[in-house]
């Protein structure tokens, strides 16, 4: 029997913080990573630690690919404002799943005297990182704006997911300041803990079309644009 939809994406949305997580913590000890002013250091330290750096970088690959069915399980339990959110996290994965890859690419193809193309590599990883954050904050921004709407999904959960969203974007500073590099380290588990607490949430929730506040509220107003036919009785009939 295969699993219910809901309970696959709140499987998926596991999975990506915890890879997420791991490749996090894989670079712990490579000095300069993802950061704008250290470059050079960061290169160096990632041919040290190739294992760490190719353990990161793919963990960082599938945690992105797996938001894919992760948004499309959520929008499909809040309804159709969901929809364009899930849209922009399904584009910012799937490109951040392909720029992830670069520092792999750095340490186990390219030749070790090439230290100024590794760090041109190194600076499209970080850079595309860091857009992928300010894309992704605005999603989950629009994301947890629709659950508001939502009737299935608690205020707290939307109120969580406004101020994680705000939180990322302010990520993409890491492109050009090292101030933005040691922002994620703030901002990086307040989102992810929202994806638990939204994998907990879908995991939970039987897997029927959420209809919005708009659609409750529209429903009878519908119902009265319906023109009057009336009922057929006995007399009628003669």
């Amino acid at each position: 029997m295969p699993p219910e939809p809901n309970k696959l994406a709140a499987a998926c949305g596991v999975g990506a913080a915890g890879l997420h997580a791991v490749g996090a913590l894989a670079l712990w000890g490579v000095d300069g990573a993802f950061r704008p002013d250290s470059l050079d250091r960061w290169f160096y330290a990632a041919q040290q630690h190739d294992v760490a750096t190719a353990w990161s970088a793919w963990s960082f690959t599938l945690g992105a690919a797996l938001l894919v069915p992760w948004a499309t399980g959520l929008a499909r339990a809040i309804g159709p404002y969901a929809w364009p959110g899930a849209g922009m996290v399904t584009v910012a994965a799937l490109v951040n799943a392909c720029s992830s890859l670069l520092p792999f690419v750095v340490v186990s193809h390219l030749p070790h005297g090439e230290p100024e193309i590794g760090q041109t590599l190194l600076a499209v990883a970080l850079t595309a990182d860091a857009v992928f954050n300010l894309v992704w904050g605005v999603a989950v921004v629009m994301l947890s704006l629709a659950m508001a709407r939502a009737l299935n999904f608690t205020m707290w959960l939307s109120g969580w997911g406004l101020l994680a969203g705000i939180l990322a974007m302010g990520v993409v500073g890491r492109a050009w300041s090292p101030a933005g590099a040691d922002f994620g380290l703030l901002a990086g588990p307040v989102w992810a803990a929202w994806l638990l607490a939204c994998s907990h949430a879908l995991h939970t929730l039987p897997f029927v079309r959420a209809a919005s506040v708009e659609d409750a509220v529209d429903r009878p107003k519908r119902r009265e644009q319906l023109p009057f036919v009336p009922r057929p009785t006995a007399m009628s009939a003669k």
